[in-house]
């Protein structure tokens, strides 16, 4: 076969191949979707079907669902005996980290606690919160408690009123979950006066880290900033705009408070029935942190796309900027767990486009043009390995060379199979965050299993180069198998793609 030829037919198998991955990419896509609106697998639509057709499976949802975790609500099953009391209960769905799910669902004495309660016992259940998962473990508190006694706590704080010396003064409580600081949400409460405009915004209890809270409550002009304006104008706060600037030091804290007086306002109109909910602009950056990370990591990234590239200094200075924008800055890493939250709710093209354009950057340069820049240059864990390497001198015998280099393929694959055969989702128990070292460079969310890995992996490249990205990384296993190899007409993944195509067909 001549070279034109071979040329010809590798590019038509690898269009076939892309074609391959979009069609598995589809109906992984597909399933996950289905998770993320209906939260449960088979067997447990079939054990809720036949109880509710009895009236005796007993949800938290959707009442309960205005009782926010770390992401979102928790809804928990209980299904009573013949007395009307609670014979087992169980998680649901959740939308928190699968982590923080596992340890409420394994705590021996929480959802224990349940058991033998009668239905109007349920709406005062107490019992303590579950350690290292708080905030999910509150909400499941609070959602029993909203669902089967009609009030439940407005979150993960107690109850908190102010004593106002005016007549006609009122008070809001807000914690907005979703627009956490660093480590966590942080309680607000604001006194209104009878003019509807804020007199005093009041800091009550809080998850994130101390030295930052009490940064925020000292800082009396970042207080100030809020007082004075009317319900409307705070639901209508631009957080970094219009003098809402963060604190020196705790600007994620007290960024996060500023949204949290937002959101506490916009709810409020909402429930007047005013309609009046403002629009998120559209996002380049997250948090001043990721938006300086993001600056970093694209003034390194100047080096790749020029001549500087060759100079061994500005290599090393690509690598340092990666580390420090990319990595710790902007945590814009690809990874399994990121990809199955991108295939239930989508690409971020609002909420971070840099990072949607950095994914979709990262597939073209492979698929199309044979160049895997993204692990060569763009990923974080890579580069910190890479600074790593001249340190390296280990070897691996040959023998155990090609055996180590099928386990990336095999990881994603299973990653694949998973989800696709067994129905599971990360709500459900696997937690594909837990595969990788990745989420390791957002501490304050990852899973320990993360940290840990991150760790070894690093360990690992410092004695024998770029071990982790050789021998145990999946997301570079599927860019590699995307490359676009000119000379190469099949590879042995086309047939393990295939056999994932047709598991993935019959498991519909």
């Amino acid at each position: 076969m001549s070279a034109e030829a071979r040329s010809f037919y590798a590019r038509l198998i690898h269009f076939c191949r892309l074609a391959l991955i979009v069609a598995i990419a589809w109906l992984v896509t597909e399933r996950a979707s289905k998770w993320a609106e209906s939260g449960s697998g088979e067997r447990m639509d079939a054990i809720l079907s036949e109880m509710a057709d009895e009236g005796n499976a007993w949800l938290t949802s959707p009442e309960g669902d205005e009782v926010m975790g770390w992401a979102g609500p928790t809804t928990l099953v209980l299904i009573p005996d013949g007395l009307d009391q609670v014979a087992f209960p169980l998680i649901l769905r959740s939308a928190d980290s699968a982590s923080y799910v596992a340890r409420v669902a394994d705590h021996p004495e929480f959802l224990p606690s349940l058991f033998g309660l009668e239905l109007h016992e349920l709406g005062d259940w107490q019992v303590d919160a579950v350690s290292g998962a708080t905030l999910t473990s509150r909400a499941i508190i609070g959602a029993v408690r909203r669902k089967f006694g009609g009030v439940s706590p407005p979150g993960p704080f107690p109850l908190m009123l102010l004593e106002s010396k005016e007549p006609g003064n009122w008070t809001l409580q807000g914690v907005a979950v979703a627009d956490a600081g660093y480590q966590g949400p942080t309680q607000v409460v604001l006194e209104f006066g009878a003019d509807d405009r804020l007199i005093r915004l009041v800091l009550s209890e809080s998850f994130d880290n101390d030295p930052y809270v009490s940064d925020v409550r000292l800082d009396s002009s970042f207080l100030r900033t809020f007082t004075g304006r009317s319900l409307e104008e705070l639901a209508g706060l631009e957080v970094g705009r219009s003098g809402v600037e963060g604190v020196s030091g705790a600007t994620m804290t007290s960024q996060g408070i500023a949204r949290t007086v937002r959101a506490t306002a916009e709810k409020e109109l909402v429930l007047r029935n005013e309609g009046r909910t403002t629009v998120e602009p559209l996002a380049l950056a997250r948090s001043p942190r990721e938006l300086l990370g993001w600056m970093v990591g694209g003034v390194a990234l100047l080096v790749l796309i020029t001549p500087l590239r060759r100079r061994r200094a500005a290599r090393k200075l690509l690598r340092i900027g990666v580390v420090l924008g990319f990595g710790m800055g902007a945590g814009a890493l690809l990874s399994l767990d990121a990809a199955w939250s991108w295939a239930q709710h989508g690409l971020p093209w609002q909420s971070a486009p840099l990072l949607a354009g950095f994914v979709v950057a990262a597939i073209l340069g492979p698929a199309f043009f044979g160049r895997k820049a993204y692990c060569r240059s763009l990923c974080a864990h890579g580069a910190l390995q890479q600074l790593l390497a001249p340190r390296a001198r280990g070897r691996v015998a040959p023998k155990l060379d090609a055996l180590f280099r099928r386990l990336p393929g095999t990881l994603l694959t299973a990653a694949i199979l998973l989800p696709v055969l067994t129905q599971a989702s990360s709500s459900s128990g696997i937690e594909l965050a837990s595969w990788e070292p990745f989420a390791a460079w957002t501490p304050q969310s990852a899973a320990m299993a993360s940290l840990i890995l991150a760790g070894l992996s690093l360990l690992a490249s410092a004695w024998v180069p770029l071990a982790y990205c050789h021998y145990a990384c999946p997301t570079g296993a599927l860019l590699e198998y995307l490359r676009h190899r000119p000379q190469q007409i099949l590879r042995r993944g086309d047939f393990v793609a295939f056999a994932l195509l047709v598991s993935a067909l019959a498991s519909r």
